[in-house]
This record gives C-alpha cells, structure tokens and sequence, in this order.
C-alpha cells in the first residue's frame, strides 16, 4: 500500500530545498555557501523529525504506554509541528556551530520555505484522517464517521501558504537589508498566530493536568517573539 502521508511529507522537504537554493542568490552570506545547504538540511530535517516524534509522543503518553511499538509507527503520522521546529532549530545551529558559522541568516532562509513545506504536508493529515476540528455543517467540512467536521488541515495549509507567499515575496526584497534571524522570528510569530486561531476549532488538546498545553505553547511564543523583534529590530537606538 503506497503511504501517502510519507510521500507528501517528502515531496514538501524536496521542494523548500529547491526553493532555499533559489532564495540563496538573494542573500550574499548565504550564496558564498551555497554548497552547505543540503548537510544543512540533512542535519535540520532529522533533528526536527526526532523532535516532531517525541513531542507528538509526550503529548499521549497514556496511550503509548500501553502501546510503545506504535512510537515506532511513523507511517501512521503523529509527528508535532513544534518538537519538528524545536529539534529542526537546534540540528542546524549544532552543525553550524560545528563549523563555526553564525546560524541566524541560515535560519532566516530555512524559516521563508517552512510554511510552503507544512502547507503541503498537512495534506497528509487528510488521507490519516487527522487534524479535523468540532462539528460544522459548513459546505467544505469533511466526513468523519458519519458526521461532517471543520477540516482544519486544509485551513492551515492555505494560512501557511499565505504566510509562505508573504515572507518569500518579503525575503527577496530585503534579504541584505535585515539583521539576521529579522525572518526567523517573523515566521515564529506568524504561525504562532495561525496556531492561536487553529486551537480554538480544535477538539484534541494536550492537557497536563488543567493546562491546555496547545494553546498556552503560540501565546507564550507571541509575547516572547514579539519582545524579541521589538528589542532586536524595531527599537530605535
């Protein structure tokens, strides 16, 4: 049986990689080493698959308790966008400062593809029948078990490929004009909005006793990546 959740998931990782190489030209730190960015991405995309597990993992522990060869089971999807950022974010700063290279403009670069590779890859979540919201009866919701739901794969996809569009067309303007780590942070605060509205039509949130983990995770990172660029970026000396 073809899986297609994998195929997605690598044909998104393939695409932002021809992209970065396309974006390099515009980035003269980045287009002296052109060459470093497949290890790069080597590095970031099985760091951030680790991470993207055992988040995912921690997130229901009680059932993989009971079923821990099911930890094993990537093909059936499970894999936190977060736990990807987190162990995608800190792969390549380990292997740039292994060759002593300063990580924000890589991370800028890396940071412009992401939303169009996650747009593609939600879509993996539809043929898993995952990432639906509660109960709608609104003409685009889709089937589950009889009863039709708010399809929030694909309300991701599109606010991701629109936050793609907005830091790709931005990128190519001012990609020598910004200091480093200027779209890191941008694309933080962006899908960290898009996350914000996504948990609100969510009906499966992560728990630690009454804390709801989901929604708690983008508004701690609103605030801190919105002071970050405010004191970094925006301030006036």
């Amino acid at each position: 049986m073809i899986n297609l959740y994998g195929i997605l998931i690598s044909l998104s990782l393939l695409i932002c990689i021809f992209i970065i190489r396309y974006l390099s030209r515009y980035n003269s730190v980045i287009s002296k080493g052109r060459e470093l960015i497949w290890d790069i991405s080597f590095w970031g995309i099985m760091s951030g698959l680790i991470g993207a597990r055992i988040l995912h993992v921690l997130s229901f522990l009680p059932y993989y308790q009971y079923n821990p060869i099911r930890i094993l089971f990537l093909w059936q999807g499970g894999l936190s966008i977060w736990g990807a950022l987190l162990g995608g974010t800190l792969g390549i700063i380990l292997f740039l400062r292994i060759k002593n290279i300063k990580p924000f403009s890589w991370l800028d670069i890396f940071s412009v593809t992401l939303p169009l590779g996650q747009a593609i890859g939600r879509w993996g979540n539809y043929f898993n029948k995952e990432i639906y919201g509660g109960h709608t009866n609104l003409p685009w919701g889709i089937n589950i078990n009889g009863s039709k739901h708010h399809p929030l794969f694909l309300y991701e996809s599109v606010l991701n490929i629109v936050n793609f569009l907005f830091l790709f067309t931005l990128y190519k303007k001012k990609a020598n004009t910004t200091k480093p780590g200027y779209f890191f942070h941008l694309y933080l605060f962006n899908y960290s909005l898009i996350r914000l509205f996504m948990e609100f039509l969510r009906t499966d949130h992560w728990f630690i006793g009454k804390l709801n983990i989901s929604l708690i995770i983008p508004i701690l990172l609103i605030i801190i990546i919105y002071t970050s660029m405010y004191v970094n970026y925006f301030r006036k000396k």
